[in-house]
């Protein structure tokens, strides 16, 4: 969100996390509307089906689409 680029969005796809995922996500939605949260449900996650849904779900013409996961990190 520092970067000057601002033609961006970030979504999570989440499919029922137990810790602070969800409550994190929401407080920065209060400050970014670029920042989308898609739940599903748990018995509908594998991970290809969670990448679809959240390309699915943008809103821009990108030349470029960036995927992680939480194991990413």
């Amino acid at each position: 969100f520092k970067q000057t680029y601002k033609n961006f969005e970030i979504i999570f796809v989440d499919s029922g996390s137990t810790d602070n995922t969800v409550s994190q996500i929401k407080k920065v939605q209060e400050k970014n509307s670029n920042v989308k949260l898609i739940m599903i449900a748990k018995e509908e996650f594998t991970f290809g089906k969670a990448l679809n849904i959240g390309i699915k779900n943008s809103d821009y013409n990108s030349i470029y689409i960036v995927l992680l996961s939480a194991h990413a990190y």
